[in-house]
């Protein structure tokens, strides 16, 4: 859910993080409860984990299993006649047409044409296509208010304006925003910066905030907890402000209420 490049910098194999132990490429084939462990000075349930790669981690308490997303589009049962995209995806413009008319396609199954205005072009830098179900969901609107021809007037198109994408993570809020790890900001001019900030205290109230900075504007975020940061942080991208004034203060100020 946070997206598929979340564990992209692990490597292959066991890598232990901490309390955190990532294997890639494999898949859970037995759990066995333990019983008798304790945890905190009170009774709680351990499980040995079985993998089909061979391995057996023991002690386990919780277990996250990432199954992501097939990078190519099961789109091999339709006729050639309707154009694929490079990366295997049915090849739609900004209102979801295919290139068969009368044919609408939406979610994982299509590519956005990245050919200008509206939709996802070009000239909607913070957006980019994703392959997640927030993503499918407002493709699929769009969709239908475009075959209804009410686009327009339910501004659904609004929904590539940037890339949004909101859900919860091990008991976290986790919203991101536009570039919010750097997408396609390499080869532009400025360098790339980022500024992050943890609050609070109590372990399982912290909460992280991170900003991706160009030329002195934010171009994505990352926000992880009850940050209330989300909706200024939004329009601040999509406003283009230049907050280059404020350099590492900038998740130190009170920015809901300088940027009203």
């Amino acid at each position: 859910s946070v997206g598929p490049a979340w564990a992209g910098g692990l490597g292959g194999g066991t890598r232990a993080y901490g309390e955190l132990v990532v294997e890639k490429g494999c898949e859970v084939v037995r759990v066995e409860k333990v019983e008798g462990t304790v945890e905190g000075g009170r009774g709680s349930s351990r499980y040995r984990v079985g993998l089909s790669n061979g391995k057996e981690i023991a002690d386990v308490s919780v277990i996250v299993s990432a199954i992501g997303v097939d990078p190519t589009p099961n789109v091999s049962w339709l006729p050639l006649e309707v154009v694929r995209a490079p990366d295997g995806g049915i090849l739609v413009d900004s209102d979801m047409r295919t290139s068969c008319a009368g044919v609408f396609a939406a979610g994982d199954a299509c590519t956005v044409s990245r050919g200008g205005g509206g939709g996802g072009g070009d000239g909607n830098a913070g957006w980019f296509q994703m392959r997640l179900w927030s993503q499918a969901r407002s493709m699929g609107i769009r969709a239908a208010h475009c075959m209804l021809g009410v686009q327009d007037q339910m501004a659904s198109d609004l929904a590539f304006d940037l890339f949004t994408h909101v859900t919860t993570f091990l008991g976290k809020r986790v919203v991101l925003l536009g570039s919010f790890n750097g997408q396609g900001l390499e080869e532009d001019a400025g360098g790339v910066r980022f500024v992050s900030r943890v609050t609070g205290d109590v372990p399982g109230q912290r909460s992280f905030v991170r900003v991706v900075l160009q030329g002195g504007r934010v171009k994505g975020a990352i926000c992880i907890g009850e940050t209330d940061l989300s909706e200024v942080l939004e329009h601040l991208i999509l406003d283009g402000l230049d907050v280059s004034a404020f350099g590492d203060e900038l998740l130190t100020i009170d920015l809901e209420d300088i940027f009203d």
